[in-house]
């Protein structure tokens, strides 16, 4: 675009300047580094022949990232570290992208994953083959969350927290709920509700099987949980989705985690909060940040749990209607049932987002979807389901590209 300068009055062409790419600065910071320990003659050497020292290059490119892949900001720190080992001689070695993040991290970046986090966390879901035992560490970490969330809140919503705790039905049967939540219960036994987090880690090929929650699906038939919510890597069976559409008001999500969600999924396990924060319990706001980010978002899912009815199987039971006896009479006319009931199930909500994209062509993000749905949606969650369902579908798009926004996929 050509440009005037009031002020020398040339006419000249504006150009711009593209961030280095991570490999190119990387090169430079290891060259920078290189040239440090050439001019330091003998007063100072690195660790063995290693010229790039106290750095690996997957450290550089952490550290370029982190500095918003701004090459001055990056190379200022490597100069303040090169300061520190002047004085202390001797310096932290960044051997690995794990130890780069544990003593590089920002932590006014708060939760935020920058990339090389994503990946590093992915590579870790990858190769972890035990997956029994990384469902019982989220379980763990989604317990170590509810509580400090119950001892930290302003209204009180948590009443108690505990991990596959036994709960015996009528039938004898003993169920033992993954994460389970007591809410409301200081108010009164009428406000008391149980929620249920299923926890199922399992590789994204491996189908969760109907054995594997049968005693979840129980406990919500039976009455004992008002509310089931799955956090999975993989899908549910059919057979378990068919079951689930009989309480689809008292179900949350049920679609495997998806996007960056695994990632800050794994925040909640104490080596990584550790590794990212330096400590193993976060507070009550970081944990719910989390939670908001794997589609866990407070206080909003309490708020749709104390709406559920309470009700017991056996009053069900008796309430059946006897069979007529007399001759049916000629039906009134059917008045129009007004207003419309609240969305609750994801598939249910597509339709009436496809329309909204109909009418409007293209949104600009998330929230203003969000808010053109709220009226008819039962929660944020819904939403948030439904658009990554039609994204997974490959119905809805999200373009950074100008015009930059959400549209649906021609």
């Amino acid at each position: 675009m050509s440009e005037w300068n009031m002020l020398e009055g040339f006419k000249f062409d504006e150009l711009t300047l593209m961030n280095l790419s991570e490999e190119d600065a990387s090169r430079i910071m290891m060259r920078h580094m290189k040239e440090f320990w050439d001019s330091s003659g003998s007063g100072f050497s690195p660790v063995g022949r290693d010229r790039n020292n106290p750095f690996t290059q997957s450290a550089f490119k952490y550290l370029y990232e982190i500095h918003d892949r701004n090459l001055r900001d990056s190379l200022k720190k490597c100069n303040r570290i090169i300061e520190s080992f002047k004085e202390e001689r001797e310096v932290f070695y960044f051997k690995n992208l794990e130890s780069a993040i544990y003593n590089l991290r920002l932590q006014s970046a708060g939760i935020y994953l920058f990339e090389n986090e994503l990946n590093f966390l992915f590579d870790f879901l990858k190769k972890f083959t035990d997956r029994n035992n990384l469902s019982r560490k989220v379980e763990n970490g989604l317990v170590r969350a509810f509580l400090e969330i119950k001892a930290e809140q302003d209204k009180k919503y948590i009443s108690n927290v505990e991990h596959e705790p036994n709960i015996k039905l009528k039938n004898g049967k003993t169920c033992k709920p993954d994460v389970f939540l007591t809410l409301f219960g200081e108010k009164s036994v009428q406000d008391l509700r149980h929620a249920e987090i299923q926890v199922k880690t399992y590789y994204p090929t491996n189908y969760v099987k109907f054995s594997e929650v049968e005693s979840s699906l129980e406990l919500i038939k039976t009455g004992k949980t008002n509310y089931l919510h799955f956090i999975t890597l993989s899908p549910l069976e059919n057979k378990i989705i068919e079951e689930l559409n009989k309480f689809e008001h008292q179900i949350g999500r049920v679609i495997p985690l998806e996007g960056e969600e695994p990632a800050y999924l794994m925040l909640l396990l104490t080596e990584f909060s550790s590794l990212f924060f330096k400590k193993e319990t976060l507070t009550s706001g970081a944990y719910i940040e989390i939670l908001n980010k794997i589609g866990i978002e407070i206080p909003q899912i309490f708020e749709r749990i104390r709406e559920i009815p309470v009700f017991k199987v056996e009053e069900i039971e008796k309430e059946k209607p006897l069979v007529p006896t007399e001759p049916k009479q000629i039906p009134l006319p059917v008045v129009p049932k007004t207003p419309m009931q609240k969305i609750y199930n994801p598939k249910d909500l597509e339709t009436h987002l496809i329309e909204l994209f109909n009418r409007e062509k293209l949104i600009k993000n998330k929230d203003l979807i969000i808010e053109a749905m709220k009226s008819i949606a039962g929660s944020v969650s819904v939403i948030n389901n439904t658009i990554s369902s039609l994204q997974k579908s490959n119905k809805l798009q999200y373009s950074r590209k100008k015009p930059q926004g959400w549209s649906l996929n021609r």
